[in-house]
């Protein structure tokens, strides 16, 4: 029976057909988290996004200070 050409054929469609819809599935999951990581993106970071880069720059200018101001004997 699996020797059947028409039968191998219908088989790697049907093995086809899952295949896509379980890619599709996991695309529109895929675009259903950008999007919302985008709308948190738009509302709440690029508003703070200057603050945020200042207090990171201080943060690291502040750290670098300390490290390197260390009694070395």
């Amino acid at each position: 029976m699996f020797n059947n050409p028409l039968i191998r054929a219908a088989g790697v469609a049907a093995i086809a057909y899952v295949l896509f819809k379980v890619l599709a599935q996991a695309l529109f999951a895929f675009a259903q988290i950008t999007q919302s990581f985008a709308y948190w993106l738009k509302w709440h970071f690029v508003p703070w996004s200057e603050e945020i880069a200042i207090g990171l720059g201080l943060a690291f200018l502040v750290f670098t200070a300390v490290t390197t101001s260390r009694d070395r004997s």
